[in-house]
This record gives structure tokens, sequence and C-alpha cells, in this order.
């Protein structure tokens, strides 16, 4: 077939005990599941040589091509084996509805829906746009739209927008494509302090450069989405006892079999990068259970447990020592070359004694080369951010807190 690209052998493939291997089909637009059907293995060559699917019918004991005979064709994308090569997804462009009751998916009698998350997909978004013909409330910016009579014209600009973003990385790995979307956020992104209402939504991030979680947790898991990754929007209730006015949304990502929190938001809280030309942030990114609960509250709705904490990012860069001598030495190592250290400290309970401890090898290191050093603290996440300067000024540590991009006046101490 013209334009066809073949990755993996067939002959990899598991296959059971009757020569079937299940294929979940999935629409390439909605990324609704269509079906859920068998192959073998000449079924599966049929579908490669002719770029549509066919199954093997289990009931009928024959081989089955979809839309031979109600014209419904399912055009291959992508065939994607699961980590195990036991079962496949087939990605396709359908021709008319998969189910053979007339509906466009198989899958329709809802088991469970839980009422609190809020289950984000382009038809949702679509849905909520067209429902501003109607509800057409002052100062949304949908409304704004209908009013130029720019709706269409936005919709294919934010698609566009999209797939132009994920384009980069469309062949990377899952961490990469995450890194991406991940920086992407902190560089391009500002937190909207007026939380104007597209903030909420991905065309404030997307289109406008601006969000609160909200629209960051949503945007992320698009670009997930488009990238092939599985993505969900988790969300926490705020808690007026403890200052937190706001509920807080953020992302779980899956790599592989594992599950992972990803805040973006936070991380762009405290990067900053677009303002004083500081290195982005990776304090939330890849964290488990134990980690984003140190400075979030629980969750209001159920979530896969993330209970890895090896793909930490400081940890797989080597930036998460363990020894204070480390500490030292990589310290004595940026004052020299006047290089930003970020560092996570895990060698057990980040307590005052031992802050206490590590600011003063950091002050060593820094004297060392009669420079000055300037620190920043994420205590919940025992990670520290340290500049040396050749300025004659008293050491000083301000104390950061990663609160959505709602600042707040950082405390500062001296050594």
């Amino acid at each position: 077939m013209k334009g066809e690209r073949i990755m993996l052998d067939i002959n990899s493939l598991k296959f059971d005990e009757k020569g079937l291997i299940p294929a979940v089909v999935v629409d390439a637009e909605s990324k609704d599941v269509l079906t859920v059907a068998y192959m073998n293995r000449e079924s599966l060559e049929i579908s490669i040589k002719e770029g549509k699917t066919c199954f093997w019918s289990r009931s009928r004991q024959e081989l089955w091509r979809k839309g031979e005979t109600s014209g419904n064709y399912q055009h291959i994308v992508k065939i994607t084996a699961d980590c195990d090569r036991d079962a496949l997804t087939v990605t396709v462009k359908k021709d008319g509805p998969a189910c053979h009751l007339g509906t466009d998916s198989c899958f329709n009698d809802v088991v469970y829906e839980n009422k609190v998350i809020d289950y984000f997909t382009y038809e949702g978004l679509m849905k909520l746009i067209e429902g501003r013909k109607t509800d057409k409330r002052e100062g949304s910016y949908t409304t704004y739209l209908f009013e130029k009579g720019k709706l269409k014209e936005h919709q294919k600009a934010l698609q566009s927008r999209v797939e132009k973003l994920v384009r980069p990385v469309a062949r990377c790995s899952d961490e990469e494509k995450l890194l991406y979307i991940h920086d992407f956020i902190c560089e391009h992104v500002h937190y909207d302090k007026l939380k104007k209402p597209y903030s909420h939504e991905i065309i404030g991030p997307l289109g406008q450069g601006v969000g609160v979680c909200e629209g960051i947790a949503k945007s992320v898991k698009i670009l997930c989405d488009t990238l092939g990754i599985w993505c969900m929007i988790a969300l926490c209730g705020n808690n007026p006892e403890k200052g937190i006015k706001y509920r807080h949304t953020w992302n779980i990502v899956k790599i592989g079999k594992t599950y992972y929190h990803l805040d973006a938001t936070f991380d762009n809280s405290l990067g900053k990068c677009l303002q004083t030309g500081e290195k982005i942030r990776y304090d939330y990114f890849n964290l488990d259970d134990k980690a984003i609960f140190r400075d979030h509250e629980p969750l209001i709705a159920p979530a896969p447990a993330c209970t890895d904490s090896d793909h930490f990012y400081y940890k797989e860069k080597k930036l998460s020592f363990t020894k204070q001598e480390d500490v030292y030495k990589r310290s004595l190592q940026a004052a020299k070359k006047g290089k930003t250290l970020t560092f996570h400290w895990r060698g057990g309970y980040l307590t005052k004694e031992v802050l206490r401890e590590l600011l003063d090898l950091i002050e060593k290191a820094g004297k060392e080369r009669q420079k000055t050093a300037l620190i920043k603290l994420n205590w919940p996440q025992a990670v520290l951010r340290v500049r040396y300067t050749d300025e004659a000024i008293q050491p000083i540590v301000t104390m950061e807190e990663a609160n959505e991009g709602e600042e707040t006046p950082e405390g500062t101490a001296s050594l």
C-alpha cells in the first residue's frame, strides 16, 4: 500500500492458542473506542495490504472485511501492539457507523460514570462551543467569536495549532513527548491571574498563551491524546483552613505500565522563565503519590495509584543527591563555572537541621570561589536552586511556593 510504514515484524506478535489476537479499533479523530474484534495472521496481513480493517469472525469462522456489505469501511491510520505484543490497537478513519446497530461505536451502555472528573475531549469542547450559541455568557471568549463570526476560523486554527505543536516529537519516545509538552507550557504560557473564561479551556493556553490550572491540564491532555499518550485530569479540593481558596487541577500520565503525576502549572509558577530568564523547573514532573501529596490536597475522584519514583526528573538526570558531599561537590562546580544548580535532596527527611547543613556547604563552596550563594527552596519537594553571584552581599535563601501561578510574598532569610 502506498505510504505504508511497517515497523514491527508480525512474527513477534503473540497470537493465542486459536491463532487470534484482540484488536481494539479506535477512531482517529474522536479517540473513541469503536469496537473490539479479533484478527488472525491472515486477516492482519490483509488489513496491512489493503489499508482497511479485516477481522476473523469467531462466530462464523471466516474472514470478515469490515464494510464489505454495509459500505462502512474503516481506513487504517496505524496499528500498534501493546508492550506484551499480545493485543493490538487499530486507529482508523471510518466511512460510517462501526456497530451493526447503526451507532458510531459498539460501546454505548454506561456501566459507571464519574460525574466529578471532567472528561475532556475535542467532542466535548465542540459541544460546549455549540452551547454558547444559545447561552451567550457575557465576557465569554466563545461568545465574542460567535458575535464576530470567527468561530469556524478559530476551530480550524486551534486544531491546526495542536497538530503543528506535536509534529516535532511525533516519532519520539513517550518520555521525550511528555518533556516537550511540559516545557512548552512552562516556556509559552502565562498564568492568568484574572481567570478569564477562556483560560479554563485549551483555547487559553494554546491559543492565547494564558491559562489557569484547568486550562493548562486540559491542554496537556489534548496534546498527550494527539501524541498517543494515556493521560487523565486529576482534581483536588480546596482547603480554606490552609489558605487554599480554589480547587487545583493537574495530570496523571502513563509511561509503559506505570502512572505518574505531572503538574505543569506548579512548575510553570516556579520557573517563570519568560519573566526572569531562569531555566525550567521539573519539581512536579513524574512524581509518585507520596511526593505529590506533600503540597497537594487529596483527590476528590478516583485515580490510578502512582507508586514509582524512579522516573522523577531530577533522579533520572542524576541531580537527586543522598550524600552531603555530593551537594558540596556540585555546588563547587556551579560556583566555578557560573552555572545554576538545581537539585533534589533524598538523603532522608529535609529537616531544619539537615537543611542548615546543606546551606552551610553551599555557602562554603561559594566562599572558596569568592562568590555569594543565592538559593531558592521548594521545601515540600526538597528541591533547591543555587545561583552564585560576584556581588558582595549577604547570602540569601528564598522560600518558594508553587501555587498555581498566584504570586504570594516569598519569604526570605539570611544564611
